[in-house]
């Protein structure tokens, strides 16, 4: 008789590893189903240990050890992805049967009895190795159209990785002409469609290329030999639930199990993943792209800032004028260029990063913010159409609890009238064109305008075929889903700057590379704030002075990639946050823990964020300290753990 750990794959099971008794012998990785409180889940088998040599253990149990249910014939997952499930939960400071709920695809976990197959060992693996290759996408497609020949011809499989559908889909498209065996996977296909192309990859026995999100990372592909993360800069990596795990760490951790080759593929590399070669842990691959913008891809408008250069008296008095009726989100040039645009039945692209009509009311007499009295957080203020009158209201939401009122017209606090609206969402944006080009078919895009999948394709169906020109107004929800732009601006990247984040240099960049790529005119770019001493890469377009920067700056001040960010996020009553600080503060002492507070979801409750600065000898993918270990898996459920995060709050 043998005693099997398992790891349950069930997200309500927080215990690491359960026992059980086996009348059989079960290899490792085998699934089986178990028992657990009144119901029978799957497991997989990750130790297995003979009763005669556990005796004294058994003994002094405090539990009673129940029998398995049932061994079933094959395997769901593989040797390389168990052992990079173990790596992840080790960093991540969770379970493995958690890493592998959120990992797996949901088909297969909901389903599991139907993939099972036979283990087939992993042939000629040539080493972990990491590449980094930075070229703009039409290079970049060029390039791996090169790759699969020659993976093809050398009898090697190859896997792309992409952070969502529409870049697998895209990408597919290209790689699919004049190749053979080359599949894509995604989440949004049938069980029935997921299971034909699992089937056909495993029954080939033929090198394939794989063009699929994370998820799939673990199907088999005959004498698989590459990995690549493609647009490893995107944030989409990042799962949006607990655990809050990033699956490129999870997709190199495969890599170095599988032991195969790692690319990082993209138009503009992370500093973090730059910071490889600098390390001599990655090889770059030639022509490394060093200059990200040419001359006039970009149109930098600053706007609302008075002219260093002399004006004449017409000129000034046209600017006077524009003053004179109060703020715009758009700029006389910008007007100009979409007036051009429509003109020659161009689709248009507006991007704004916040929704709404405004995201705050500020009263110009006490200069206090419209707020939540449940949440204390700002209102933001939206339009909608009743439901009943058909006409339109405005109407005040809070965007972390959900609450919507009417929008009043008197200060909370001093009952004035004077109220403004500060900052530009999507709506106010939509008032503006919409008064200035009342002809042309404007739509918004936004979490609250778009809520489905099929809005979303009405949308850009409308958008990709109508003949007269389209204006899209729409946040980085809109970016991935247009598969073609005449005339892109962003109307303003401001707020990026206001973010407690570390990555807003890079994340601005990105964003402002991927419009580049998607649009056929220069970019315009309006903005107060960037300049040539916050961004220059925007203005001269050299990379490698940028993340010389960006990578002496997180050095200096102790942020990845030369140092792990843990932060811990709780949410206590304010009666007692002086206890819960103090006992944060003692708990974790030893770490030097900056602790601040943030708005919960209710008034009467408080955010505390506790951010730890760890060095790699106390924190990294090889070694995690224990004593910090275990406080962290302390916690209950409702406290939130997150490890580099992209924001601190």
């Amino acid at each position: 008789m043998q005693i099997l750990q398992v790891i349950p794959i069930a997200k309500s099971v927080t215990t690491e590893v359960l026992s059980y008794f086996s009348l059989k012998e079960v290899a490792l990785g085998q699934l089986v189903t178990v028992p657990l409180r009144n119901k029978n889940i799957k497991a997989i088998v990750v130790a297995s240990e003979s009763v005669v040599n556990m005796k004294s253990q058994l003994r002094g149990a405090h539990y009673q050890i129940r029998n398995i249910h049932e061994v079933h014939a094959g395997s769901i997952f593989s040797p390389e992805f168990l052992r990079a499930c173990n790596t992840t939960k080790n960093f991540y400071a969770t379970t493995t049967g958690k890493v592998i709920e959120k990992i797996a695809p949901a088909v297969v976990l909901q389903h599991i009895e139907e993939w099972e197959h036979p283990q087939r060992e992993r042939k000629h693996a040539k080493g972990f190795r990491q590449l980094l290759l930075q070229q703009q996408y039409t290079d970049r497609m060029t390039y791996y159209k090169t790759m699969v020949r020659e993976h093809l011809l050398k009898k090697e499989s190859l896997h792309i990785v992409c952070p969502t559908i529409e870049c697998v889909i895209r990408i597919f498209d290209v790689l699919k002409k004049n190749n053979t065996h080359v599949y894509f996977l995604h989440s949004d296909m049938t069980k029935k469609q997921t299971r034909e192309v699992y089937q056909t990859i495993f029954d080939l026995n033929k090198p394939s290329v794989l063009v699929s999100t994370p998820g799939f990372i673990d199907v088999h592909q005959e004498e698989k030999n590459t990995i690549i993360i493609e647009e490893e800069s995107s944030e989409y990596y990042r799962t949006v639930t607990n655990p809050y795990l990033d699956l490129r760490f999870f997709v190199t951790t495969y890599a170095r199990e599988a032991n195969i080759n790692l690319m990082w593929a993209d138009s503009v590399l992370r500093p973090e993943t730059y910071a490889l070669s600098l390390e001599n842990k990655a090889e770059t691959i030639e022509p490394f792209n060093t200059r990200i913008f040419k001359n006039g891809d970009i149109v930098i408008i600053n706007q609302h800032v008075s002219q260093q250069k002399k004006q004449s008296d017409e000129e000034r008095i046209k600017e006077l004028t524009e003053k004179e009726k109060g703020f715009s989100t758009l700029s006389l040039e910008t007007i100009k260029i979409l007036k051009k645009s429509i003109l020659k039945k161009e689709k248009v692209f507006l991007f704004v990063h916040r929704k709404g009509l405004a995201p705050s009311i500020v009263c110009n007499d006490c200069g206090n913010i419209a707020r939540s009295p449940e949440s204390g957080l700002p209102y933001t203020l939206y339009t909608k159409t009743n439901s009943t009158t058909k006409k339109k209201e405005r109407i005040f939401v809070c965007t972390m609890s959900g609450e919507t009122i009417p929008a009043f017209d008197s200060c909370q606090f001093c009952r004035g009238y004077n109220l403004t609206q500060l900052g530009i969402g999507t709506e106010r944006v939509y008032e503006e064109v919409h008064a200035l080009f009342p002809k042309t078919k404007t739509y918004i895009i936004d979490s609250e305008h778009v809520k489905t999948k099929k809005g979303m394709r009405e949308v850009v169906s409308d958008y990709t075929k109508r003949k007269s020109s389209v204006i899209i107004i729409g946040t980085q929800k809109a970016i991935p889903q247009l598969p073609f732009i005449d005339t892109t601006v962003i109307v303003s990247l401001d707020s990026y700057f206001s973010r407690m984040s570390y990555t807003t240099h890079t994340d601005v960049l990105r964003l402002v590379n991927v419009l580049k790529e998607k649009s056929k005119q220069p970019l315009i770019l309006q903005s107060r704030n960037i300049t040539e001493s916050s961004l220059p890469i925007l203005t001269n377009g050299v990379y490698t002075g940028y993340v010389k920067k960006e990578l002496d700056e997180r050095k200096t001040f102790g942020y990845p990639p030369y140092t792990t960010l843990c932060v811990i996020k709780r949410i206590v009553p304010k009666y007692n946050i002086q206890k819960e600080y103090r006992l944060l503060n003692t708990a974790f002492d030893r770490f030097h823990p900056n602790i601040m507070t943030h708005p919960a979801l209710k008034k009467t409750m408080v955010t505390l964020v506790l951010v730890l600065q760890l060095n790699h000898d106390t924190w990294s993918i090889d070694h995690q300290d224990p004593k910090l270990d275990a406080l962290l898996r302390g916690f209950d459920r409702t406290t939130e753990i997150i490890f580099n995060p992209h924001h601190l709050l």
